[in-house]
């Protein structure tokens, strides 16, 4: 399920698939990809412990989810009533991020400087373009229009995003893109030549 490591080293977050046979709180109105729990394990624990129920988007159990430097908290993508999210890992608290709730929002990402990097809907059955936002779901910005964007990742310094723009020209390409944290210097620098890329 694509585990990730928290920054520090101390936590190790995965998806696990739920089935319609183990979910606790069914909703027939929830979109049609499967429901993840999101999980962490010490490294050296016996036992993990669940943060999300049956509410963790999921395609093909990539990870929609993202850390935050400090590793104490972990940014989601939440399946029923849709939006990104922040959980936190010592309280388990859970608080939506504005800007996040009216079209589809994916990809998240988070940068050391404290601000969220994702992809949203212009509207439906339309593409994604790159927007950021603050951990308190304040600032939201459109940083990058696309054909579509996917798979934000924020270089380590937070001075540039890389992200795939979807290109159907000669079949599924989706071009390798860099903009800086500004929204300033775009540059495509290659192809990825398939869906492949996505996984």
């Amino acid at each position: 399920s694509e585990p990730r490591w928290a920054p520090n080293g101390d936590w190790l977050a995965f998806l696990a698939e739920r089935s319609d046979d183990d979910d606790e709180d069914p909703d027939a109105d929830a979109a049609l990809r499967p429901a993840a729990d999101l999980w962490i394990a010490r490294p050296d624990a016996a036992a993990a412990q669940r943060l999300i129920a049956a509410n963790v988007s999921t395609n093909d159990l990539v990870a929609a989810y993202a850390w935050s430097p400090n590793g104490r908290s972990l940014v989601f993508e939440r399946l029923r009533s849709p939006a990104l999210a922040v959980v936190e890992v010592a309280s388990r608290r859970v608080r939506v991020l504005g800007g996040t709730t009216r079209l589809g929002s994916s990809d998240p990402s988070w940068a050391r400087n404290g601000r969220i990097v994702f992809a949203r809907q212009r509207g439906r059955f339309q593409g994604y373009d790159l927007y950021t936002v603050r951990t308190d779901g304040r600032g939201l910005r459109r940083l990058a229009r696309a054909r579509s964007a996917a798979r934000p990742t924020w270089s380590r310094d937070g001075r540039r995003v890389a992200f795939l723009d979807y290109r159907a020209a000669g079949g599924t390409r989706w071009a390798v893109t860099v903009v800086g944290a500004n929204g300033r210097g775009r540059r495509q620098i290659g192809i990825a030549t398939s869906d492949a890329a996505l996984q």
